[in-house]
Protein backbone atom coordinates (compact mmCIF):
# COMPACT_ATOMS: atom_id res chain seq x y z
CA UNK A 1 0.00 0.00 0.00
CA UNK A 2 1.39 3.41 -0.97
CA UNK A 3 2.26 5.42 1.82
CA UNK A 4 2.57 9.48 2.49
CA UNK A 5 5.93 11.06 3.93
CA UNK A 6 4.17 11.99 7.42
CA UNK A 7 4.83 15.53 8.52
CA UNK A 8 7.89 15.63 10.77
CA UNK A 9 6.60 17.22 13.54
CA UNK A 10 7.49 17.31 17.50
CA UNK A 11 6.54 14.00 19.58
CA UNK A 12 3.97 14.88 22.25
CA UNK A 13 2.51 13.05 24.93
CA UNK A 14 -0.98 11.92 23.12
CA UNK A 15 -4.35 13.61 25.08
CA UNK A 16 -6.17 10.70 27.00
CA UNK A 17 -10.08 10.40 26.28
CA UNK A 18 -12.31 11.01 27.96
CA UNK A 19 -10.01 12.65 30.59
CA UNK A 20 -8.23 15.14 28.67
CA UNK A 21 -10.07 17.82 31.12
CA UNK A 22 -8.22 18.95 34.17
CA UNK A 23 -9.64 17.48 37.26
CA UNK A 24 -12.02 20.29 38.88
CA UNK A 25 -13.93 19.69 42.22
CA UNK A 26 -17.80 21.17 42.08
CA UNK A 27 -19.71 21.49 45.55
CA UNK A 28 -23.66 21.59 44.25
CA UNK A 29 -25.69 21.66 42.03
CA UNK A 30 -25.26 25.45 41.22
CA UNK A 31 -21.99 25.34 40.72
CA UNK A 32 -22.90 22.55 37.94
CA UNK A 33 -24.96 25.27 36.33
CA UNK A 34 -22.82 27.80 37.06
CA UNK A 35 -20.07 25.74 34.89
CA UNK A 36 -22.34 24.77 31.89
CA UNK A 37 -20.85 27.74 29.63
CA UNK A 38 -17.81 26.59 29.86
CA UNK A 39 -18.77 22.44 29.50
CA UNK A 40 -20.81 23.74 26.31
CA UNK A 41 -18.35 26.99 25.38
CA UNK A 42 -21.32 29.01 25.13
CA UNK A 43 -24.30 30.54 27.00
CA UNK A 44 -27.34 27.95 25.67
CA UNK A 45 -30.35 29.57 25.26
CA UNK A 46 -34.07 27.62 24.88
CA UNK A 47 -32.13 24.23 25.79
CA UNK A 48 -32.15 20.87 28.22
CA UNK A 49 -28.78 20.38 29.31
CA UNK A 50 -27.73 17.32 30.99
CA UNK A 51 -24.51 17.13 32.43
CA UNK A 52 -23.32 13.54 33.43
CA UNK A 53 -21.27 12.48 36.39
CA UNK A 54 -19.18 9.33 36.92
CA UNK A 55 -16.84 7.39 38.51
CA UNK A 56 -16.40 7.49 42.08
CA UNK A 57 -15.47 10.59 42.64
CA UNK A 58 -18.25 11.83 40.45
CA UNK A 59 -15.84 13.45 37.92
CA UNK A 60 -17.94 15.90 34.98
CA UNK A 61 -17.98 13.46 31.99
CA UNK A 62 -20.02 14.32 28.95
CA UNK A 63 -22.53 17.68 28.90
CA UNK A 64 -25.98 16.90 26.20
CA UNK A 65 -27.46 19.89 25.02
CA UNK A 66 -30.88 19.72 23.23
CA UNK A 67 -33.28 23.12 21.76
CA UNK A 68 -36.04 23.43 23.15
CA UNK A 69 -38.93 25.20 21.33
CA UNK A 70 -39.20 28.73 20.88
CA UNK A 71 -43.28 29.84 21.39
CA UNK A 72 -42.17 32.80 19.97
CA UNK A 73 -41.49 31.23 16.83
CA UNK A 74 -44.30 30.92 14.01
CA UNK A 75 -46.40 27.49 14.48
CA UNK A 76 -45.30 27.14 17.38
CA UNK A 77 -46.42 25.75 20.78
CA UNK A 78 -45.85 27.41 24.17
CA UNK A 79 -44.30 24.25 25.24
CA UNK A 80 -43.44 20.82 24.03
CA UNK A 81 -45.97 18.11 24.10
CA UNK A 82 -46.30 14.98 26.39
CA UNK A 83 -44.44 13.53 23.05
CA UNK A 84 -41.99 15.37 22.71
CA UNK A 85 -40.79 15.80 25.86
CA UNK A 86 -40.66 11.86 26.42
CA UNK A 87 -38.69 11.60 23.01
CA UNK A 88 -36.29 14.32 25.03
CA UNK A 89 -35.75 12.34 27.54
CA UNK A 90 -35.74 9.08 25.80
CA UNK A 91 -32.59 10.18 23.84
CA UNK A 92 -31.24 11.77 26.29
CA UNK A 93 -31.05 8.94 29.01
CA UNK A 94 -29.81 6.76 26.59
CA UNK A 95 -27.09 8.82 25.29
CA UNK A 96 -25.95 9.52 29.24
CA UNK A 97 -25.83 6.01 30.38
CA UNK A 98 -23.68 5.09 26.72
CA UNK A 99 -21.34 7.65 27.75
CA UNK A 100 -20.71 5.88 31.53
CA UNK A 101 -22.52 8.42 33.66
CA UNK A 102 -23.99 7.11 37.19
CA UNK A 103 -25.74 10.02 37.82
CA UNK A 104 -27.24 13.07 35.92
CA UNK A 105 -27.73 16.92 36.53
CA UNK A 106 -30.44 18.61 34.63
CA UNK A 107 -30.41 22.26 33.53
CA UNK A 108 -33.49 23.83 31.81
CA UNK A 109 -33.01 27.00 30.16
CA UNK A 110 -36.79 28.50 29.42
CA UNK A 111 -36.94 29.99 25.67
CA UNK A 112 -37.98 33.51 26.43
CA UNK A 113 -41.51 34.18 27.56
CA UNK A 114 -42.15 30.29 29.09
CA UNK A 115 -42.60 30.68 33.03
CA UNK A 116 -40.21 29.22 34.61
CA UNK A 117 -42.44 26.65 36.20
CA UNK A 118 -42.64 24.55 33.20
CA UNK A 119 -39.32 23.21 33.08
CA UNK A 120 -40.77 20.46 35.73
CA UNK A 121 -42.52 18.98 33.20
CA UNK A 122 -39.49 16.96 32.66
CA UNK A 123 -38.60 15.83 36.37
CA UNK A 124 -40.51 12.97 36.34
CA UNK A 125 -40.05 11.09 32.41
CA UNK A 126 -36.21 11.98 32.25
CA UNK A 127 -35.68 10.90 36.44
CA UNK A 128 -37.68 7.45 34.70
CA UNK A 129 -35.88 6.85 31.50
CA UNK A 130 -32.57 7.42 33.28
CA UNK A 131 -33.54 5.49 36.49
CA UNK A 132 -34.64 2.41 33.25
CA UNK A 133 -30.63 2.56 32.35
CA UNK A 134 -29.48 2.87 36.20
CA UNK A 135 -28.43 6.45 35.66
CA UNK A 136 -29.49 8.76 39.12
CA UNK A 137 -31.17 12.35 38.24
CA UNK A 138 -29.47 14.23 41.10
CA UNK A 139 -31.52 17.32 40.27
CA UNK A 140 -32.90 19.34 37.68
CA UNK A 141 -32.50 22.88 37.79
CA UNK A 142 -33.99 25.98 35.78
CA UNK A 143 -31.60 29.20 35.00
CA UNK A 144 -33.26 31.80 34.34
CA UNK A 145 -30.55 35.71 33.96
CA UNK A 146 -28.37 34.64 36.84
CA UNK A 147 -30.30 32.77 39.18
CA UNK A 148 -31.35 29.35 39.23
CA UNK A 149 -33.81 27.11 40.88
CA UNK A 150 -34.57 23.70 41.67
CA UNK A 151 -37.49 22.28 40.55
CA UNK A 152 -37.32 19.10 42.90
CA UNK A 153 -37.13 21.13 45.83
CA UNK A 154 -40.01 22.64 47.69
CA UNK A 155 -37.52 23.71 50.46
CA UNK A 156 -37.47 27.66 50.86
CA UNK A 157 -34.21 27.78 53.60
CA UNK A 158 -32.25 26.25 50.25
CA UNK A 159 -34.38 26.73 47.25
CA UNK A 160 -35.81 30.46 47.69
CA UNK A 161 -38.68 31.49 45.93
CA UNK A 162 -36.81 33.90 44.08
CA UNK A 163 -34.33 32.14 42.88
CA UNK A 164 -30.44 31.62 44.10
CA UNK A 165 -27.66 33.59 42.22
CA UNK A 166 -25.69 31.77 39.93
CA UNK A 167 -21.86 31.20 41.69
CA UNK A 168 -19.11 33.02 39.64
CA UNK A 169 -15.38 32.48 39.55
CA UNK A 170 -14.78 35.12 42.14
CA UNK A 171 -17.14 33.33 44.76
CA UNK A 172 -16.22 29.53 43.67
CA UNK A 173 -13.02 27.81 43.37
CA UNK A 174 -13.83 24.99 41.34
CA UNK A 175 -15.93 27.49 38.47
CA UNK A 176 -12.64 29.41 38.94
CA UNK A 177 -10.46 26.39 38.04
CA UNK A 178 -12.85 25.36 35.04
CA UNK A 179 -12.99 28.93 33.60
CA UNK A 180 -9.10 29.46 33.62
CA UNK A 181 -8.54 26.20 32.39
CA UNK A 182 -11.20 26.66 29.25
CA UNK A 183 -9.58 30.03 28.91
CA UNK A 184 -5.47 28.87 28.94
CA UNK A 185 -7.12 26.46 26.11
CA UNK A 186 -8.68 29.01 24.00
CA UNK A 187 -11.95 28.16 24.56
CA UNK A 188 -13.38 31.12 26.52
CA UNK A 189 -17.36 30.99 26.00
CA UNK A 190 -19.41 32.46 23.35
CA UNK A 191 -22.40 34.42 24.14
CA UNK A 192 -24.73 32.04 22.44
CA UNK A 193 -24.55 28.76 19.94
CA UNK A 194 -24.50 31.00 17.34
CA UNK A 195 -21.69 33.06 17.90
CA UNK A 196 -19.55 29.51 18.34
CA UNK A 197 -21.26 28.63 14.66
CA UNK A 198 -20.00 31.85 13.35
CA UNK A 199 -16.63 30.97 14.32
CA UNK A 200 -16.18 28.12 11.54
CA UNK A 201 -19.01 29.92 9.26
CA UNK A 202 -17.89 30.52 5.32
CA UNK A 203 -17.16 34.11 4.89
CA UNK A 204 -19.89 36.48 3.19
CA UNK A 205 -20.12 38.80 0.42
CA UNK A 206 -17.45 38.93 -2.57
CA UNK A 207 -14.68 36.96 -0.44
CA UNK A 208 -17.00 34.20 -0.83
CA UNK A 209 -16.75 34.64 -4.92
CA UNK A 210 -13.56 34.67 -5.04
CA UNK A 211 -12.46 31.93 -3.23
CA UNK A 212 -15.53 30.22 -4.84
CA UNK A 213 -13.86 30.82 -7.84
CA UNK A 214 -10.47 29.64 -6.67
CA UNK A 215 -11.66 26.32 -5.88
CA UNK A 216 -13.12 25.64 -9.17
CA UNK A 217 -9.86 26.32 -10.48
CA UNK A 218 -7.54 24.02 -7.80
CA UNK A 219 -10.53 21.33 -8.48
CA UNK A 220 -9.25 21.13 -11.94
CA UNK A 221 -5.55 21.19 -10.80
CA UNK A 222 -5.90 18.58 -8.18
CA UNK A 223 -7.90 16.28 -10.97
CA UNK A 224 -5.06 16.66 -13.41
CA UNK A 225 -2.58 15.66 -11.13
CA UNK A 226 -4.36 12.80 -9.93
CA UNK A 227 -4.83 11.87 -13.80
CA UNK A 228 -0.87 12.11 -13.69
CA UNK A 229 1.19 10.04 -10.78
CA UNK A 230 -1.23 10.22 -7.92
CA UNK A 231 1.21 9.13 -5.48
CA UNK A 232 3.31 11.70 -6.08
CA UNK A 233 0.75 14.31 -6.02
CA UNK A 234 -0.94 12.99 -2.96
CA UNK A 235 2.63 13.22 -0.86
CA UNK A 236 3.56 16.35 -2.14
CA UNK A 237 0.61 17.68 -1.18
CA UNK A 238 0.82 16.73 2.03
CA UNK A 239 4.36 18.18 2.29
CA UNK A 240 2.43 21.56 1.21
CA UNK A 241 -0.19 20.68 4.20
CA UNK A 242 2.55 20.58 6.59
CA UNK A 243 4.13 23.51 5.44
CA UNK A 244 1.00 25.93 6.13
CA UNK A 245 0.27 24.28 9.54
CA UNK A 246 3.92 25.33 10.30
CA UNK A 247 3.82 28.63 9.19
CA UNK A 248 0.07 29.45 10.81
CA UNK A 249 1.36 27.78 13.94
CA UNK A 250 4.87 29.46 14.07
CA UNK A 251 2.62 33.26 13.40
CA UNK A 252 -0.22 32.88 16.36
CA UNK A 253 -1.38 36.42 15.60
CA UNK A 254 -1.58 36.42 11.54
CA UNK A 255 -4.71 34.95 10.17
CA UNK A 256 -4.67 32.16 7.30
CA UNK A 257 -5.14 34.25 4.68
CA UNK A 258 -2.49 37.28 6.03
CA UNK A 259 0.32 34.13 6.06
CA UNK A 260 -0.73 33.04 2.62
CA UNK A 261 -0.58 36.60 1.49
CA UNK A 262 3.00 36.40 2.09
CA UNK A 263 3.60 33.53 -0.16
CA UNK A 264 4.49 33.67 -3.94
CA UNK A 265 2.31 30.05 -3.77
CA UNK A 266 3.16 26.29 -3.20
CA UNK A 267 6.09 25.32 -5.66
CA UNK A 268 5.13 22.11 -5.75
CA UNK A 269 3.01 21.12 -9.20
CA UNK A 270 0.36 18.99 -7.78
CA UNK A 271 -0.97 21.80 -5.44
CA UNK A 272 0.08 24.85 -7.71
CA UNK A 273 -0.32 23.91 -11.27
CA UNK A 274 2.97 25.82 -11.60
CA UNK A 275 1.08 28.95 -11.23
CA UNK A 276 -1.50 28.19 -13.29
CA UNK A 277 -4.41 29.83 -10.90
CA UNK A 278 -6.58 31.74 -13.45
CA UNK A 279 -7.77 35.12 -12.33
CA UNK A 280 -7.82 34.02 -8.36
CA UNK A 281 -5.52 36.11 -6.09
CA UNK A 282 -2.45 34.12 -5.10
CA UNK A 283 -4.04 33.74 -1.71
CA UNK A 284 -7.02 32.30 -3.05
CA UNK A 285 -5.26 30.07 -4.42
CA UNK A 286 -3.18 28.55 -1.44
CA UNK A 287 -5.99 28.35 0.59
CA UNK A 288 -8.37 26.66 -2.44
CA UNK A 289 -5.56 24.11 -2.63
CA UNK A 290 -5.43 23.20 0.94
CA UNK A 291 -9.41 23.00 0.99
CA UNK A 292 -9.64 21.01 -2.15
CA UNK A 293 -6.87 18.56 -1.46
CA UNK A 294 -8.72 17.34 1.08
CA UNK A 295 -11.45 16.39 -1.25
CA UNK A 296 -9.26 13.60 -1.93
CA UNK A 297 -10.00 10.38 0.59
CA UNK A 298 -6.23 9.37 0.92
CA UNK A 299 -5.59 12.94 2.11
CA UNK A 300 -8.33 13.36 3.77
CA UNK A 301 -7.51 10.21 5.68
CA UNK A 302 -3.67 11.32 6.66
CA UNK A 303 -4.76 14.55 7.73
CA UNK A 304 -7.43 12.30 9.97
CA UNK A 305 -4.50 10.46 11.54
CA UNK A 306 -2.53 13.61 11.80
CA UNK A 307 -5.02 14.47 13.91
CA UNK A 308 -5.06 12.17 16.11
CA UNK A 309 -1.65 12.75 16.71
CA UNK A 310 -1.73 16.31 17.27
CA UNK A 311 -4.87 17.41 17.53
CA UNK A 312 -4.28 20.97 19.55
CA UNK A 313 -1.83 21.72 16.79
CA UNK A 314 -4.36 21.48 14.07
CA UNK A 315 -7.78 22.18 15.44
CA UNK A 316 -7.01 26.02 15.15
CA UNK A 317 -5.81 25.57 11.64
CA UNK A 318 -8.47 23.82 10.59
CA UNK A 319 -10.94 26.13 12.10
CA UNK A 320 -9.40 28.71 10.30
CA UNK A 321 -9.37 27.31 7.06
CA UNK A 322 -13.24 26.24 7.38
CA UNK A 323 -13.30 30.26 7.34
CA UNK A 324 -11.96 30.71 4.04
CA UNK A 325 -13.74 27.60 2.59
CA UNK A 326 -17.20 27.56 0.41
CA UNK A 327 -19.34 25.20 -0.24
CA UNK A 328 -19.53 22.61 -2.12
CA UNK A 329 -16.03 21.55 -1.43
CA UNK A 330 -16.36 22.44 2.65
CA UNK A 331 -18.20 18.67 3.29
CA UNK A 332 -14.26 17.02 3.75
CA UNK A 333 -12.93 20.12 5.58
CA UNK A 334 -15.57 20.53 7.92
CA UNK A 335 -15.63 16.38 8.75
CA UNK A 336 -12.18 16.72 9.68
CA UNK A 337 -12.64 19.85 11.54
CA UNK A 338 -15.05 18.00 13.42
CA UNK A 339 -13.44 14.73 14.34
CA UNK A 340 -10.09 17.35 15.64
CA UNK A 341 -13.12 18.83 18.11
CA UNK A 342 -14.17 15.81 19.34
CA UNK A 343 -10.75 14.20 20.01
CA UNK A 344 -10.29 17.79 21.90
CA UNK A 345 -13.20 16.68 23.96
CA UNK A 346 -14.86 19.60 22.16
CA UNK A 347 -18.38 18.73 21.51
CA UNK A 348 -20.24 21.47 20.83
CA UNK A 349 -18.10 22.77 18.10
CA UNK A 350 -17.75 19.29 16.49
CA UNK A 351 -21.42 19.75 16.42
CA UNK A 352 -21.70 22.76 14.76
CA UNK A 353 -18.88 22.14 12.02
CA UNK A 354 -21.37 18.52 11.43
CA UNK A 355 -24.01 20.93 10.71
CA UNK A 356 -22.34 22.50 7.90
CA UNK A 357 -20.62 19.71 6.26
CA UNK A 358 -24.22 18.16 5.77
CA UNK A 359 -25.45 21.17 5.01
CA UNK A 360 -22.90 21.05 2.01
CA UNK A 361 -23.50 17.22 1.40
CA UNK A 362 -26.22 15.52 3.73
CA UNK A 363 -25.13 11.88 2.78
CA UNK A 364 -20.97 12.64 2.97
CA UNK A 365 -19.83 9.10 5.11
CA UNK A 366 -17.57 10.54 7.01
CA UNK A 367 -19.11 13.18 8.54
CA UNK A 368 -22.12 10.51 9.25
CA UNK A 369 -19.28 8.29 10.94
CA UNK A 370 -18.38 11.17 13.04
CA UNK A 371 -21.65 12.27 14.08
CA UNK A 372 -22.22 8.37 14.97
CA UNK A 373 -19.45 8.83 17.06
CA UNK A 374 -20.44 12.04 19.16
CA UNK A 375 -23.99 11.04 19.47
CA UNK A 376 -22.93 6.71 20.68
CA UNK A 377 -20.10 8.86 22.83
CA UNK A 378 -17.53 6.15 21.06
CA UNK A 379 -13.73 7.06 21.70
CA UNK A 380 -11.33 8.25 18.76
CA UNK A 381 -10.07 4.92 18.69
CA UNK A 382 -13.21 3.65 16.92
CA UNK A 383 -13.26 6.34 14.09
CA UNK A 384 -9.22 4.75 13.51
CA UNK A 385 -10.56 1.65 13.28
CA UNK A 386 -12.91 2.43 10.49
CA UNK A 387 -10.74 4.85 8.84
CA UNK A 388 -7.93 2.05 8.34
CA UNK A 389 -9.94 -0.49 7.37
CA UNK A 390 -11.48 2.05 4.66
CA UNK A 391 -8.06 3.60 3.31
CA UNK A 392 -6.80 0.51 1.33
CA UNK A 393 -9.87 0.68 -0.73
CA UNK A 394 -9.59 4.18 -1.70
CA UNK A 395 -5.64 4.66 -1.81
CA UNK A 396 -4.85 2.70 -4.52
CA UNK A 397 -5.94 4.39 -7.15
CA UNK A 398 -6.96 7.90 -8.25
CA UNK A 399 -10.03 9.38 -6.30
CA UNK A 400 -11.31 11.91 -9.25
CA UNK A 401 -13.41 14.62 -7.91
CA UNK A 402 -16.36 15.64 -9.79
CA UNK A 403 -16.16 17.45 -13.06
CA UNK A 404 -17.23 21.04 -12.92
Amino acid sequence: MPTFPQPSRPSRPSLPWPDAEPAVRLSGPGEVAAAVPLLLGFTPESSLVLVGLSGPRARLGMTLRMDLADPSEPGATCAPVASEVESMCREGAERMALSGAHSVVAVVYPPPGEPRGEAGRFLDPLGERLAAHGVELVDLLVVVGDRWWSAGCRLEACCPPEGTPLVTSTSSAGVTALSAATVLAGRAPLPDRAALAATVAPPPGPEREVLARAQRAASRRVRAALRGDPHNARAEAMVALEAAVTGFRRRPGLGLRQMAETLDGPPRSAVSGRGRRGAAPGWAAVVADLVVWLRDVPVRDAVTAWVLDDAPTLLPFLVELARLAVPPDDAPLCSVLAWAALSEGQGALANVALERALASEPTYSMALLVRESLNRQLPPGHLRTVLAESRGLNVLGPRLLPAG
